[in-house]
């Protein structure tokens, strides 16, 4: 039997038993776990539109350095977004750019970038939108795949500057979740760590969802 530990960012908690349909609100975790700890997910709900980024960054890597086996951020009105794990030490590691990156980057003024091309800022952010769509597209005829699958890459990496709110957080993703994007990541570390490698690809995908009101 496999458990889902799921935490809200309101600190409300749950159980989910994955082969039933038991639920038990207000669980809590006992110390001393060992084995169940490797199939823990923990789900951060980003509600508050004026919430810093820095301040949300923070709270995730409080929760990644517990060592779940999953991190999310779900988004209320957008898609979820995955976390990676923490960098590896760079120490003996030569590891080459993957070319097949796409990073959407956010400055403190709203300016929004892919891969260093400047595409206006989050007043608008279709610009955006319409090349992740050209760029998917372009993929799926020359069959750029991602690695050992057969699933087009279409994983996409923000980063927004700590000063931005969580309701930009949400407008930058909604935009690049609208372009196709089944894989968003959410960078939470220096653009100069050294990344984990093939770790931004999780196995457990956390699914699209469109919550609109």
């Amino acid at each position: 039997m496999s458990l889902v530990f799921t935490k809200w960012a309101s600190i409300s908690l749950c159980l989910i038993v994955l082969c039933g349909s038991a639920r038990f609100a207000g669980a809590q975790v006992l110390t001393g776990e060992t084995k169940i700890s490797e199939l823990v997910i923990v789900n951060v709900r980003a509600d508050k539109p004026s919430q810093e980024i820095k301040s949300l960054v923070e709270m995730l890597k409080v929760e990644r350095a517990k060592g779940p086996a999953e991190l999310n951020v779900d988004v209320v009105h957008g898609p979820t977004l995955n976390i990676p794990p923490e960098p590896r030490e760079s120490n003996n590691l030569d590891v080459k750019p993957d070319p097949l990156l796409l990073t959407v980057t956010v400055g403190p003024k709203g300016n929004v970038e892919l891969n260093s091309e400047k595409l206006g800022s989050l007043l608008n952010v279709e610009p955006l939108t319409k090349l992740l769509v050209k760029v998917f597209k372009d993929r799926e005829v020359n069959g750029v795949f991602r690695e050992d699958t057969n699933d087009v890459e279409k994983t996409v990496r923000l980063r927004l500057d700590p000063a931005l709110k969580v309701s930009d957080l949400e407008k930058i993703a909604i935009g690049v979740d609208e372009a196709g994007s089944d894989r968003i990541v959410l960078l939470i570390d220096p653009p100069d760590t050294l990344p984990s490698i093939d770790t931004i690809f999780l196995p457990q995908v956390p699914s699209r969802k469109r919550k609109r009101h």
